[in-house]
């Protein structure tokens, strides 16, 4: 694990950009708490990176909580149609003849699916959240358009990656067979998630098994698309180091769809 060090010791606070602390439980005034209109009161107490917090908060409350709404949703949808063709492998995309595969992981209860449904009805897309409440909240609006998987993400190559069939013909130590059931995906969306793991304790670890098995599940040349408050020089370097080791190569707060307070970034999945 890469050793990381967050130097600043101040309250965070996301609307003026502050790096994130290693901080469990964080209370936010409401000028400062992104999701407006919510149960999500100043005086609550609540664990953005505890699975548990949001599946109570689901079975709660039904309210839309669209995080960083400032970034407009069909801008985060034609990434996808686009697939920034100027930095892709274009006779890659002339050949593709299945449709690209998206995962919107963190998806919570986002109106970015119906969006990106609009935009690209022909594309595959999973919608994974640790809330099954959530999950089946989604389910109700969306059908079989869309499909749904309840798990973590930083478990994605559990979910979704090869498995090694074991062979009883073969040494323990022999390389074993393994299945063609993974699956792999053109573009993983992350609208929040890694905001909210920002805010665990001894966030590192989460943070690098996010972009690890990300990076397991992505084909070659695809895309990790995050939408996050904007990240400090600290973290993007931290995140970079991140990438080198797993092949994910970095482009941090793309100009022409971030703002002050939010950044669109950007990581391609490079040479194996």
């Amino acid at each position: 694990m890469i050793a990381y060090i967050c130097a600043v010791t101040k309250s965070f606070s996301p609307s003026r950009g502050i790096p994130y602390l290693r901080r469990p439980m964080m209370t936010y005034p409401p000028h400062h708490f992104p999701l407006t209109g919510t149960g999500l009161q100043s005086s609550t107490a609540f664990d953005f990176s505890a699975p548990s917090e949001w599946e109570s908060y689901y079975k709660e409350h039904s309210e839309i909580l669209e995080w960083h709404s400032s970034i407009p949703l069909d801008r985060i949808a034609s990434y996808v149609s686009e697939m920034r063709i100027d930095q892709y492998d274009k006779d890659q995309q002339e050949q593709r003849s299945s449709p690209l595969s998206v995962l919107m992981v963190g998806c919570g209860n986002s109106r970015l699916p119906a969006t990106f449904l609009s935009s690209c009805p022909d594309c595959n897309l999973v919608l994974l959240d640790t809330s099954q409440t959530c999950l089946d909240q989604l389910r109700e609006v969306y059908g079989t358009s869309v499909e749904y998987v309840c798990g973590n993400a930083v478990q994605l190559d559990r979910l979704f990656g090869d498995t090694i069939v074991p062979d009883p013909t073969l040494h323990p130590l022999q390389p074993q067979v393994v299945s063609t059931t993974g699956r792999k995906f053109d573009m993983i969306i992350d609208k929040g998630l890694s905001d909210a793991l920002f805010c665990s304790e001894g966030w590192n670890g989460p943070i690098e098994e996010l972009y690890r098995t990300a990076s397991t599940v992505l084909n070659p040349h695809g895309r990790y698309l995050l939408i996050s408050y904007r990240l400090p020089s600290s973290t993007q370097t931290f995140l970079t180091e991140v990438g080198h080791l797993v092949n994910l190569q970095w482009e941090f707060h793309i100009p022409l769809d971030s703002n002050d307070r939010v950044g669109v970034s950007m990581a391609i999945k490079v040479g194996e």
